[in-house]
């Protein structure tokens, strides 16, 4: 009798929420760690073809047990048509309806259930079914791996299905200016719930990526994301909403730590407000030419010099003077 085969299905990034899972969130790309049990040194992994698409080629990896093998291999996705073979269906010829069994998708093989002979080439237009056809299933890949003992081990890989990025938002007023921080955080994958995370604004590059190669930006953020229960509330049953520490310098690295877990529901972009700076601003007129002997008539460039009391990592800003943009 064979042994049971530990399946891992990597779906949307999540796993059951006894695996702690562990992101690495870039600009662009994403690093994500997950711990699973192996059981008879056998573990497969298994992921639809959109995650291939989004995975940096190379950058999955098992840590843990020696790996002595792994084996990928790809399986096409069930075709919405054949999922009825060996089945019966329905054939409407001549404005007459009987049951034939559906032998191959492909070539439109059926069988006459009160003859026993084959036909091929029938259309899918002229079958009839007992239950709605359902949308064709995604090809997807498998990785099965033999290790040398069983035991726990950590799975990783990089992939671009989330990122963060800072965004600004400054007034200018004649008696004081306010500067607005958010992070931005995006999802482009399944719904996540975060246990815990921390933005880190630094120089990070992802350097020679096969076909993913892109600009990569300064700051990424690291998140650990498992599933929990709902949202904590407040006593008066609102929503509480997590908020970024105070940041901290290492290495050249500045990282900010979330006060607790929130939701990031899928496809989409979950902003909260990222710092609370005090800002001095100086409206500049700036001039930019080379000395001539004739006379020049041109405008000035309007600049806004500003002095914040917190570190501000590099995003989009966007500028209102006196409310105008």
């Amino acid at each position: 009798m064979s042994k049971p085969l530990l399946k891992v299905l990597l779906s949307g990034l999540i796993l059951s929420s006894a695996q702690a899972t562990t992101l690495r969130l870039y600009p662009n790309f994403a690093e994500v760690r997950r711990t699973v049990e192996v059981k008879n040194r056998a573990l497969e992994l298994d992921f639809s073809q959109s995650q291939m698409n989004g995975i940096v080629g190379g950058s999955l990896y098992l840590s843990g047990p020696k790996v002595l093998s792994r084996l990928q291999t790809s399986q096409a996705g069930v075709g919405s048509l054949e999922r009825f073979e060996g089945k019966t269906v329905y054939l409407r010829e001549d404005g007459k309806v009987r049951p034939v069994k559906l032998i191959r998708a492909s070539s439109g093989l059926v069988q006459d259930l009160q003859t026993g002979r084959f036909r091929s080439g029938i259309s899918v237009g002229q079958l009839e079914f007992s239950q709605p056809l359902e949308p064709s299933g995604a090809n997807s890949v498998r990785y099965r791996y033999t290790l040398e003992r069983s035991g726990p081990a950590a799975v990783s890989l990089i992939t671009r299905a989330l990122n963060w990025s800072p965004r600004y938002v400054l007034s200018v007023m004649n008696g004081g200016s306010k500067l607005e921080a958010w992070a931005d955080i995006t999802n482009r994958d399944s719904s996540l719930k975060v246990y815990s995370s921390e933005l880190i604004a630094g120089r990070v590059e992802l350097v020679g990526v096969n076909r993913y190669n892109s600009d990569i930006g300064s700051i990424y953020a690291q998140a650990a994301v498992e599933v929990r229960p709902p949202m904590p509330s407040s006593k008066t049953g609102s929503i509480s909403a997590p908020r970024v520490g105070a940041g901290r310098e290492q290495q050249g690295l500045y990282s900010y730590k979330l006060s607790q877990g929130y939701t990031l529901p899928q496809n989409s972009v979950f902003s909260l407000p990222f710092l609370s700076p005090k800002v001095t601003v100086k409206r500049v007129a700036r001039l930019e030419t080379n000395f001539y002997s004739s006379f020049i008539k041109g405008k000035f460039q309007r600049l806004y010099r500003l002095t914040s009391n917190v570190l501000l990592p590099a995003g989009t800003v966007t500028v209102r003077d006196v409310d105008r943009v």
